[in-house]
């Protein structure tokens, strides 16, 4: 049988709700088009969504969104997905700790793609932010 919600918008929502439990200090979002962002924004978390684009276009779509801070990630792309997904998350974590957003310590829900163009972000992991994370602390 069909599935009450889309699978899109259950993940979002469960987002948001570990984000409430979990004391979140912000939300990164690994996002082609920033779909994946804008549902997750829709449903108010109370910690910023760091979300991490390739293209312009899709951070000027996202700056109107409440809570949501859009970054354009432009060093080359990676041929292995994995290895893409590490240096963005590794490009947010630096640009949270910049801006006064993450500290060492605190906890960081991630969304992404478990493939490329899978279509939504549908992988969400939970870590802690440490020392060892920022080389330009």
């Amino acid at each position: 049988s069909k599935p009450k919600i889309d699978p899109v918008y259950a993940i979002s929502i469960g987002c948001v709700e570990v984000s409430f439990k979990c004391h979140a200090a912000a939300i990164i979002v690994i996002t082609t088009s920033g779909m994946s962002a804008r549902l997750i924004a829709r449903y108010r978390p109370r910690c910023p969504i760091l979300a991490i684009v390739r293209h312009g276009k899709s951070a000027r779509k996202l700056s109107v969104w409440r809570n949501v801070i859009a970054v354009q990630y432009i060093d080359p792309i990676e041929n292995i997905w994995s290895k893409e997904i590490e240096n963005r998350t590794r490009f947010a974590m630096d640009f949270g700790k910049r801006k006064g957003i993450l500290n060492q310590g605190d906890l960081v829900l991630h969304m992404s793609c478990s493939k490329q163009n899978a279509g939504f972000a549908n992988t969400m992991s939970l870590f802690y932010v440490s020392a060892g994370d920022f080389v330009n602390a």
